[in-house]
């Protein structure tokens, strides 16, 4: 059809053109490798970023949920500006840093986890051991209820808690550390040209 194509890397350029047919006021990210991403967590950062008025919201900021529960919100505005300013290539490939490490900018909010913190669970998919793991959570849960909570895959770590043993040997947000040494070089290029 004549349109551009995006640079693969560029996925907050994919993200943005993406939603802009549709002239939203706030968009909700989720990312694929998350498939336990619970609908009650979405709606109370939803919830707290209408409430509060932020431009960004998320449960990441301060994680105290497993590392898989992400989800963000961000309003229109703040991400065309992202999209438009965004230079790194971490803030290309992770769409959202140029907003959260940019607290004088833009109004951010964050919902933690009420009681103990559940930081070092992991519930992503981004390693062999994650996708086994979460397919011996859908075996366990799936089969008795479609809509699992984060509640029953709590309730079944505490009778089966050596499934936590099989992924957890992973670095939360692995890949975001190795972005940042992309940018290391980035920016050194930069300085010699």
């Amino acid at each position: 059809r004549g349109e551009p194509v995006p640079r693969l890397d560029d996925v907050l350029d994919r993200f943005y053109r993406a939603a802009e047919p549709f002239s939203p006021d706030h968009v909700v990210r989720l990312t694929g490798d998350c498939p336990l991403i619970d609908p009650d967590v979405i709606d109370s950062i939803i919830e707290l970023h209408l409430t509060e008025g932020n431009d960004y919201t998320s449960n990441t900021i301060i994680p105290t949920f497993p590392d898989g529960l992400d989800a963000e919100v961000i309003t229109w505005n703040t991400l065309k500006i992202a999209s438009e300013n965004a230079s790194l290539p971490s803030e290309r490939e992770h769409v959202t840093p140029f907003i959260y490490k940019r607290p004088e900018r833009f109004r951010l909010g964050c919902l933690e986890k009420e009681g103990k913190s559940l930081f070092g669970l992991r519930w992503t998919v981004d390693e062999n051991e994650d996708l086994l793991f979460v397919r011996r959570v859908f075996e366990a849960l799936y089969p008795k209820n479609h809509a699992f909570s984060t509640d029953d895959i709590l309730d079944l770590l505490r009778v089966c808690p050596e499934l936590k043993s099989i992924n957890s040997g992973f670095e939360r947000n692995e890949g975001y550390e190795k972005s940042l040494k992309t940018d290391e070089a980035f920016l050194a290029s930069k300085k010699t040209q």
